[in-house]
C-alpha cells in the first residue's frame, strides 16, 4: 500500500534537480547520490521525458476549461470516453473546475440550471505562462507515484492511475480495469476535506468486510482535493472493494465511502 520510509528522502529530490532549483551544497549531495542509484538514473530520464513533453504540449494540457453541462454529463459517466478521459485530467490541474463539478452534480441532482463559477476564467491565462514551471508541479505529483512501483524499466508501464468518486458522487461502484500481471497500481480518491480535518483516516475492506489496509494520512499526502493509496495487485485479486475516507481529527467523523471493483 502507501510506502515512506526515511532512506526515500534522499529520492525525492530528483524533481527539484531535473529543474534546477537545488542549491549548490544539495545538488552536489545529490549528484553524489545519483551517480549510485541506478533507479534514480532511470528515472531522472523518465522526468526529462516528461518536462519536455509539457514544455512542447503545454496548449493541450491547459486547454480551455470544461462547460457546466460537460461537468454535469463526466459527473454522470454520460461523456464519450475520449471526452470524459480530457476533463479527468483537466479535474487532476484545475482545482476550481472540481470544485464547481461539486456544485453542478448538486444543482443537477434538482434539475435546476448550473451557474459557471467566475473564478474559472482568469486561470487558462493565468496557466499558460508557467508551461516550463509545470514540469515541476507534474514531477513533483509523479514521482512520488514512480517511487512506490517495484523498478519500472525502459518500456514497461510506470504508474497505472484511477480515479474514485465517493457515493455523494457516484451512485454505482467504479469498475477499474487493471491489467493483472501489474505490480501495483494506484488510487486517486477525491476528498472535500478542510485543513482542520486532517489528518484522516482511511481503511480500504474486502467484499467480505475484511480490512486490507488501514492508515493515516497527513497533509503531505492529500494533493489539492485527492488522497493518493498505492496498492499493491496481488493485494487485490478481482473483486468488489470498499474505500473509505474520515477525519482523525473530529470525534464524530463520519466514514465517506468509495465503492469500486476490481477487474482484470
Amino acid at each position: 500500500m502507501v510506502q515512506m520510509t526515511d532512506g526515500d528522502m534522499l529520492h525525492y529530490l530528483l524533481p527539484w534537480y531535473v529543474n534546477g532549483t537545488l542549491s549548490s551544497g544539495e545538488r552536489a549531495g545529490f549528484e553524489a547520490h545519483l551517480g549510485g542509484c541506478a533507479a534514480c538514473q532511470r528515472a531522472r530520464q523518465t522526468l526529462l521525458v516528461l518536462r519536455s513533453e509539457i514544455e512542447q504540449q503545454g496548449e493541450s494540457l491547459f486547454e480551455d476549461h470544461p462547460s457546466s453541462l460537460d461537468l454535469v454529463a463526466f459527473a454522470r459517466n454520460e461523456l464519450p470516453e475520449e471526452e470524459s478521459g480530457r476533463v479527468q485530467r483537466h479535474l487532476v490541474l484545475c482545482g476550481p473546475c472540481a470544485l464547481e463539478k461539486r456544485w453542478v452534480l448538486g444543482d443537477a441532482a434538482g434539475q435546476q440550471v448550473a451557474r459557471t463559477s467566475p473564478q474559472r476564467t482568469s486561470l487558462r491565462r493565468y496557466f499558460m505562462p508557467l508551461a516550463a514551471a509545470a514540469g515541476l508541479i507534474l514531477a513533483v505529483t509523479l514521482w512520488p507515484l514512480l517511487q512506490q512501483q517495484d523498478g519500472g524499466t525502459a518500456g514497461t508501464r510506470l504508474v497505472d492511475v484511477y480515479f474514485l468518486d465517493s457515493t455523494v458522487r457516484a451512485a454505482e461502484p467504479q469498475i477499474l480495469q487493471v491489467p493483472a500481471d501489474v505490480a501495483s497500481f494506484t488510487l486517486f480518491l477525491q476528498v472535500d476535506a478542510l485543513p482542520e480535518e486532517l489528518p484522516l483516516e482511511v481503511e480500504v475492506l474486502d467484499a467480505a468486510g475484511n480490512s486490507i489496509y488501514q492508515g493515516v494520512q497527513d497533509d503531505s499526502l492529500v494533493r489539492d482535493t485527492f488522497l493518493v493509496l498505492n496498492c499493491g495487485r496481488s493485494d487485490f485479486p478481482d473483486g468488489d472493494y470498499m474505500a473509505r475516507v474520515r477525519s482523525k481529527a473530529t470525534a464524530d467523523a463520519v466514514w465517506t465511502e468509495y465503492p469500486f471493483q476490481v477487474r482484470s
